[in-house]
């Protein structure tokens, strides 16, 4: 594949999945949007750390992964929001919209399952992996067609975010099998959903035993992405023994973690260890991606946090959201800067150094005229930033 072709099919994933999740958040409610804004933001990293990797390395599989699993969000939010939206407002479409609702989140939890056993390298392992590969993509597979075929109607459930109410609405299957069959295919869905969630942990564990075997910068780069799979792996239990709001509020961190928390590990190993040799661009994905987290996070809390305040007073719904929407505005600049300085002094050490050495040479030179002095601070400061071997300084006499 070409340079130019790679670079279009970049833009175009990240077109398709800003579209989708744009026209997500457009259809949600205001009551939605405490769901939608935080997930949107949080998988943008899939595809925005995927792309530049396949751009770099097309041949590498974990940047095809991230970028399907950032496309299969956006189709998955796009058609829920859209589902919400036709049984508020009766629009057409709505049997469509809810049955692709039904299996599109398998496209981007089935990469998520792959990255566990593809990462770092792209490739497997060994041969030996191709059996429980085949097998999580059987399970996925199998689930997908039993819960987009077997019912004969879909249940939906509407949340507000604000008040944590659930409505339930029974929407008609556009897709059914005959009413003979659909036990099966109810059956073979939960099966298969157990099946896939069973190897998801396999491959989970793996990891541990993978790292334990590892050396040098694999080592590395495997604790990277432990860490973030256990993360995950502790948000999202608590997501489903929790009840009520805060039940809410750990399921969209949970997801979150997921669909951020992987990206931004691998980008780490990445930008650490220099695993794609990309570090200038995975240095500002870095930033952005966690300065996304961050500030959903702020934005999840503070639209709650009023709406638990000031609802009760107003009785006004839009006003929380509009708050937190101009304080997170207003906090880009100084949380961006911050990010971008924590990330350069941990993983561009020497780059963060040299920038403070040059600026406190700079500082000294405005009240220094004694020329020794300033050769002498001249040696030091090219010392401190470029390490050559000797160093020395040379001025030309005046002419008598």
């Amino acid at each position: 594949m070409s340079q130019g072709l790679r670079v279009g099919v970049v833009v175009g994933v990240l077109a398709t999945y800003v579209t989708l999740s744009l026209g997500a958040m457009v259809l949600g409610s205001p009551s939605e949007l405490g769901f939608i804004l935080p997930l949107t933001i949080a998988f943008l990293a899939s595809p925005a750390i995927g792309a530049m990797i396949v751009v770099r390395r097309p041949d590498n599989r974990i940047g095809w992964l991230f970028c399907g699993m950032g496309l299969a969000f956006g189709a998955f939010i796009f058609a829920q929001s859209y589902s919400y939206s036709a049984i508020r407002g009766g629009w057409p479409g709505l049997p469509q919209a809810a049955w692709v609702a039904q299996w599109a989140f398998l496209l981007f939890i089935l990469p998520g399952v792959l990255l566990f056993v593809l990462f770092p390298s792209g490739r497997l392992p060994s041969r030996r992996w191709l059996l429980p590969v085949a097998v999580a993509v059987a399970a996925a597979l199998v689930t997908g067609i039993g819960q987009a075929f077997g019912p004969a109607v879909f249940e939906t459930e509407l949340i507000d975010s604000f008040t944590s109410e659930v409505t339930t609405w029974a929407v008609p299957n556009p897709f059914p099998v005959p009413a003979s069959l659909s036990p099966a295919f109810t059956t073979a869905a939960e099966v298969g959903n157990t099946v896939l969630v069973g190897v998801a942990v396999f491959f989970a564990l793996s990891m541990v035993v993978r790292l334990r075997r590892a050396q040098g910068i694999e080592r590395q780069q495997l604790k990277w992405f432990v860490l973030a799979t256990v993360t995950i792996g502790f948000l999202v239990p608590i997501s489903i023994l929790l009840s009520g709001t805060l039940a809410d509020v750990a399921w969209v961190f949970g997801m979150s973690a997921l669909g951020a928390g992987l990206p931004i590990a691998a980008g780490i190993a990445i930008l650490r260890y220099r695993l794609y040799d990309i570090d200038l661009l995975i240095n500002r994905t870095l930033v952005y991606g966690a300065l996304t987290v961050i500030l959903a996070a702020l934005y999840v809390a503070l639209v709650l946090g009023l709406q638990l305040l000031v609802s009760p007073l107003t009785g006004n719904e839009i006003f929380p959201v509009a708050i937190s929407t101009l304080a997170i505005a207003a906090l880009f600049g100084p949380v961006r800067r911050r990010v971008q300085a924590t990330v350069d002094r941990r993983f561009y050490r020497s780059t963060y150094d040299a920038r403070r050495t040059v600026e406190a040479f700079a500082a000294r030179l405005r009240d220094e005229v004694d020329l020794a002095s300033l050769s002498s601070e001249l040696l030091v400061a090219t010392r401190a930033t470029v390490q050559p071997a000797s160093a020395s300084i040379w001025l030309r006499e005046r002419a008598p």
